[in-house]
């Protein structure tokens, strides 16, 4: 009986074990790591900043990035930048054609999407660049193509940790240019995803490039609302590092930092469609990957001797800073006061008319780097950038003009107005500031501009006066465009040699002895004109320390909110009397038709 017994329980436990060596177990959730960037700009060496403890470091630089990239990466990781990584600083232009690109692809890049900068070089340096026989990453923006060049793909489809990843990339359809094809992002981008998930995708990602700024609709925030099937969104563009992903319905959405300063880490957890983690990772050059710190060398060499054949000794010291600058992106910027200041200064040289305060004007995505603490060559000043967009053209040439002082009101309306909406509408100012009041009307929003006639004054503009002013061709460019887009209001006339200018080719800027002026020709002379300290070296000593307010925000009262009121303002306001009288002599016909077939009779009240 005993042994039947034990016989029994041992079937039996030999029978639960089989069912439950049957029962399926539920497996772990797969998880993949990204590793991302944006806004590189071709800054191949690390640059200086202030942290947090006010201690001036090293950070970013091609090397130290791939460094990390390297400590970073599991099995399952895949690297994408999503645009500018390859116009801003002097490699832009000095380095040969795919340097930059092939740079990505040894650092460990998988995929990049190209940004609005990558676009700045002229159409056949565009070509050359994308069909340089080097290996590069795979270039995916789905809604932009470029003649001569069939290397963008609208979509991509990788393996990652066994999981089918899909990458697309669209940006903002404010792109402009020779050769250059833009369509609908949002109809691009569900293209995108229906390809993908045909194609097996099992994780989708959207690489988005943006222009606009943050107190506007974004582009990757419509997409997410938009579009569906989308996980994550790696924004573009906007360079500001995320403190934690936000999520817009089922779609997550992270931002990348600037000029490789930190490198994004996600841990994405597939099966959940969660993100398990979201971390920055500061880039530390002591981290450097050898090999590509070669190479990085390599194009260094290169870039001087092309500087050299050029006629400019890379290595001479042109000036010496006594200071940390910040970086010209910011709206207060030493940089940025500096680079504007050279280029008024500029008007300064030509033979006519020298010896007054010109303004000058410069997109605000023209603008790169910061200045060096220490000793300033050349190369530096080309880092800051204003850099040349082909291969014939080393900085961006300048032109000089006279604008009415209404015009300078409407540069600032194109400025605030239009910049709020388009960040590549965005102006660096030199030598001028303005007012605004928000309860104006649009495009009547400002309320004062100054001009700096001295050093330590500001004087109001007058409308009928006229004031030189210093610009770049990008700056013609928005120019014409917001005067076109607002139907004329914010139309700006230029005038050179007494009539006005068609394009900026128009008026060139020349020093007295016939050179054609261009950014680093200004930067170079504006050196020069301050004092020799040490060494007999100008020296930017005690200058800069502080920086100047583009826009100030007044308060509301009447004479703010009338004063300065433009002509649309005045056809705006008049439009509304009409039809509030209107509308009074409206009721009044009405009142009056009502009494006629209604009249009073005789006790009624």
């Amino acid at each position: 009986m005993g042994k039947l017994l034990k016989k029994g329980i041992i079937s039996l436990l030999s029978v639960l074990a089989l069912v439950l060596c049957t029962l399926p177990v539920k497996a772990e959730n797969r998880t993949i790591r990204i590793l991302f960037t944006s806004g590189l700009l071709a800054q191949l060496d690390p640059i200086l900043e202030v942290n947090e403890n006010g201690e001036t470091i090293q950070t970013g630089g091609f090397a130290g990035l791939a460094g990390t990239i390297a400590s970073q990466k599991n099995d399952a990781t895949l690297v994408l930048d999503a645009g500018d990584f390859s116009y801003g600083t002097s490699a832009s232009v000095l380095i040969p054609d795919g340097t930059v690109l092939s740079l990505l692809k040894q650092m460990g890049y998988d995929a990049v999407m190209p940004g609005e900068k990558d676009f700045s070089y002229d159409h056949d340096s565009l070509v050359s660049m994308w069909n340089a026989p080097v290996e590069k990453p795979y270039a995916v923006l789905d809604n932009v193509s470029l003649e001569g060049t069939d290397i963008f793909l609208p979509s991509l489809l990788l393996e990652c940790g066994g999981v089918q990843v899909g990458i697309f990339g669209v940006m903002s359809d404010s792109l402009s240019g020779d050769g250059i094809s833009v369509q609908d992002p949002l109809e691009s981008a569900s293209a995108s995803v229906k390809a993908l998930q045909a194609a097996g995708a099992q994780y989708i990602i959207a690489m988005c490039h943006d222009a606009a700024r943050e107190d506007t609709s974004r582009l990757c925030d419509i997409l997410a609302d938009k579009i569906e099937g989308i996980d994550l969104i790696i924004n573009g563009h906007q360079d500001e590092m995320t403190s934690s992903p936000s999520r817009q319905k089922d779609t997550w959405i992270v931002n990348g930092d600037s000029q490789g300063r930190n490198l994004g880490v996600l841990d994405i957890d597939v099966d959940a469609r969660t993100i398990s983690s979201c971390q920055y990772v500061r880039i530390d050059p002591s981290l450097a990957d050898e090999s590509v710190l070669t190479a990085v060398n390599d194009a260094r060499q290169q870039a001087k001797a092309k500087l050299r054949a050029l006629g400019q000794d890379p290595d001479q010291t042109a000036g010496v800073s006594d200071h940390v600058y910040t970086d010209p992106n910011n709206e207060q910027s030493d940089t940025r006061d500096f680079i504007m200041d050279a280029l008024s200064d500029a008007w300064n040289h030509q033979t006519a008319l020298p010896g007054r305060y010109a303004v000058s004007l410069a997109g605000a995505d023209e603008l790169v780097m910061p200045l060096p603490n220490g000793q300033i060559t050349a190369m530096n000043l080309l880092d800051t950038g204003l850099a040349g967009n082909d291969a014939g053209s080393l900085s961006q040439p300048l032109y000089g003009a006279y604008v009415k002082g209404s015009d300078l009101r409407k540069i600032c309306e194109i400025d605030y107005h239009e910049g709020q909406r388009n960040a590549l509408s965005q102006l660096a100012m030199g030598r001028m500031k303005y007012t605004v009041l928000d309860q104006r009307l649009a495009m009547n929003q400002v309320v004062d501009v100054y001009v700096r006639e001295t050093d330590k004054y500001w004087a109001k503009v007058s409308d009928d006066a006229y004031y030189p002013l210093v610009y770049t061709a990008r700056v013609k460019q928005i120019l014409d465009s917001a005067g076109t887009e607002s139907r004329g209001i914010l139309q700006v006339t230029l005038y050179g040699d007494a009539k006005a200018a068609t394009s900026a080719s128009d008026t060139p800027l020349k020093a007295s002895d016939g050179t054609e002026m261009n950014a680093l020709w200004a930067e170079m002379a504006y050196l020069e004109s301050f004092p020799r300290g040490e060494n007999a070296v100008h020296t930017l000593s005690g200058q800069y320390q502080s920086t100047i307010q583009k826009v100030t925000a007044v308060k509301m009262n009447v004479h703010n909110y009338f004063v300065h009121t433009s002509r649309f303002g005045w056809m705006v306001y008049l439009g509304i009397v009409g039809a509030v009288v209107l509308l009074i002599i409206i009721v009044r016909i009405f009142a009056w038709i009502y009494n006629r077939l209604h009249p009073l009779q005789a006790g009624d009240d």
